[in-house]
């Protein structure tokens, strides 16, 4: 399965290229440099402290140093235009390797269901955030094949709780409201990440995320071609939002 975005949610470099050969950027590194030095002898100083003979002095240059690096990293990123505020060991190292920053949003299981859905193949696709025409809410997931259209909710919760909120009627109101847009029958899909053999409905479907893969080929009742499915792709990449 491959995972389809936008231009506005395809992860993209933090530094961009045309800036990594500048010296505020070679200054950004040295400061990471120099800040994981400080970190790392203020640390190796308490675990060598029967070795070292003064190892609080020790830790006080290494804190002094990595006090250093953050300034000279902060500096470096406000002329950079990186936001600082946000700054994760993450962040860090897709700036040091120079790979696009595509950091895990809350609440997003796409890749969950992308390593679930192993068997379906490259011919199929996933989508996220597809708002449908005429409506107000976005659709978490959306998933394409030549088996078939999947409105997809997939959750963590338990359908026995009390707290459990049964998404149901709004999945299948999104549903047709896609179906619509997309002149194609969509079947809405309640994807559980633990539980689920309770949970019941006459709206819409559901299965275990351990079973996705499974569902979607058994369930599929469509036989799209390859042109009717990249007709669907591009309608569908117009209704994502970021």
């Amino acid at each position: 399965m491959i995972y389809l975005r936008s231009e506005k949610q395809s992860p993209k470099r933090i530094v961009p290229q045309e800036k990594r050969n500048t010296l505020q950027f070679k200054i950004m590194l040295a400061g990471i440099a120099v800040c994981a030095a400080g970190t790392g002898g203020f640390f190796l100083a308490y675990f060598a402290r029967h070795v070292i003979g003064n190892f609080r002095d020790v830790q006080t240059y290494s804190m002094a140093a990595a006090f250093i690096g953050v300034f000279l990293y902060s500096t470096a990123a406000r002329q950079l235009n990186v936001e600082i505020k946000k700054t994760t060991f993450y962040k860090i190292l897709t700036i040091v390797t120079d790979i696009p920053f595509d950091p895990p949003e809350k609440g997003d299981r796409t890749k969950s269901l992308i390593k679930y859905a192993d068997e379906t193949g490259d011919d199929w696709r996933i989508f996220r955030n597809v708002k449908p025409e005429g409506s107000d809410f976005a659709l978490p997931n959306v998933v394409i094949g030549p088996k078939g259209i999947f409105a997809v909710y997939p959750t963590a919760d338990n359908p026995s709780s009390k707290k459990f909120r049964d998404p149901a009627g709004k999945l299948k109101e999104l549903s047709d409201k896609l179906a619509k847009s997309l002149d194609a029958e969509v079947k809405p899909l309640i994807v559980f990440a633990r539980h689920g053999e309770e949970f019941r409905s006459t709206e819409v479907y559901s299965c275990r995320l351990r079973d996705f893969s499974d569902f979607l080929l058994e369930k599929g009742s469509c036989n799209f071609s390859e042109k009717e499915l990249e007709k669907i792709e591009k309608k569908l990449l117009e209704l994502v939002i970021s």
